[in-house]
Parts: structure tokens; C-alpha cells; sequence
């Protein structure tokens, strides 16, 4: 298992984000949260505004898509941050 400053170490490789042993000891959700998406979007590939753009044919055919717009998002995201950790 790796310790917590070879895991820091390995963050700065990937040039993902900032990174440091308080933020991995300690961390904020929100912190946590910006991580990930980093992870995704470096690993990935994908871009923020890749991620909100909906992927599916219904979308189109709600009464107000607007209102499903951060869901959207969410909903892509979860799914490539599934694929980057589970392949």
C-alpha cells in the first residue's frame, strides 16, 4: 500500500491537482469532489463541458431539459468516473 506522501507524489505525476498529505488526511467533500473531476478529465479525456453536453435522444423531448442540465452533468460524470477506476 502506498503511503500517503507517495500517493501526493503520484498526484503531481499525473498533473492532476494540487494535492497534499493534509488534503488527503483531512479531506473536504468539496475538495474531494474537485479531485475526481480532475482525475476523469485528465484521464479521460473529457472536458467540463463535454461531460454536461446529454448523450441521449430523450432529452430533447422533456417539457423543460433546462431543469435536468446539472443532473446531466452529474450523471455523465459518475459514469466516467466509474470507467477510469473499473475500466
Amino acid at each position: 500500500m502506498l503511503s500517503d506522501v507517495e500517493i501526493v507524489e503520484c498526484f503531481k505525476e499525473l498533473d492532476v491537482q494540487q494535492l497534499t498529505v493534509q488534503n488527503l488526511t483531512k479531506p473536504e467533500p468539496e475538495f474531494i469532489y474537485s479531485l475526481y473531476e480532475n482525475v476523469v478529465q485528465k484521464l479521460m479525456g473529457i472536458s467540463a463541458d463535454e461531460m454536461a453536453k446529454p448523450i441521449f435522444e430523450p432529452y430533447n423531448d422533456l417539457g423543460f431539459p433546462q431543469l435536468y442540465d446539472g443532473g446531466i452533468y452529474q450523471l455523465n460524470f459518475m459514469q466516467n468516473l466509474y470507467v477510469t477506476f473499473y475500466g
